[in-house]
């Protein structure tokens, strides 16, 4: 779903953000990612697997994949 925000400091004058966001369904996640590994430097290529609704499918644009060092 496309979204405007609007951002007021008074409740009363109301300024649009320049930047379009969009809402994405809840029912998107993550399935599998492989590999499990990467290395440190950086330039593994990863592969998702997401259970994603198709109207969401078909608008995503950018995914953000946090990694936590592993201990």
């Amino acid at each position: 779903m496309d979204c405007f925000l609007s951002v007021t400091m008074d409740g009363t004058n109301y300024s649009e953000c320049e930047e379009p966001f969009v809402i994405y369904s809840n029912d998107i996640y993550l399935t599998s990612v492989n590999p499990k590994c990467g290395s440190i430097s950086g330039g593994t290529q990863v592969t998702l697997e997401l259970h994603i609704d198709d109207e969401t499918a078909k608008t995503i644009s950018t995914l953000k994949l946090g990694f936590q060092a592993k201990k």
